[in-house]
């Protein structure tokens, strides 16, 4: 009914004033390893960690998944792939890690000049901190992924907190 009115008022060319519906800040997935052993009958996999995205198949009792990340109690099974993690019919073995155990504390080196770096987990124009050049980096904290790209969490030398890129393309470990 509200809508219509707005409608209507617009329509008679009188301002209306919509608020806009505020987003859903980009949730950060945090990168593990281990197993999930399917114990339930016709667990829903679906294209996204919610119940709002679309079930891709049903999985069965008995099957076993490698999980890759995890975002509050979904499991990444590989891009867009997540199941819930429910104990009463999903059995999780892994280590939750910030990012591999190889990565954090080693150095992340820019390939490129004017390698866009963020002052938070964003790939937005408005979150760009600075660029870096071709040979310069930070050292790493944890690896993330922004909208299904991977980001490093990083730190320059005064303990600096940014983000940037872990694409290979872009960036290389030292």
């Amino acid at each position: 009914m509200r809508n219509q009115k707005i409608v209507q008022k617009a329509y008679e060319g009188e301002t209306v004033t919509v608020k806009p519906k505020p987003q859903e800040p980009s949730q950060i997935v945090t990168w593990t390893t281990g197993l999930a052993y399917i114990d339930g009958y016709n667990v829903n996999l679906r294209n996204g960690p919610s119940t709002n995205y679309g079930i891709i198949r049903q999985l069965s009792k008995d099957e076993s998944y490698q999980v890759w990340g995890k975002q509050g109690d979904w499991l990444n099974l590989g891009g867009n792939q997540w199941i819930y993690n429910n104990p009463s019919y999903i059995k999780y073995q892994g280590e939750q890690t910030s990012a591999a155990s190889s990565e954090v504390g080693k150095r992340v080196v820019s390939k490129v000049d004017n390698l866009r770096f963020y002052d938070s987990a964003s790939w937005s124009d408005k979150d760009v901190a600075g660029t870096v050049d071709e040979g310069l980096g930070f050292i790493i904290d944890a690896k993330i992924s922004v909208n299904g790209s991977p980001q490093y969490k990083v730190h320059n030398s005064q303990g600096k907190i940014y983000y940037v890129t872990a694409c290979e393309v872009y960036v290389y470990m030292k």
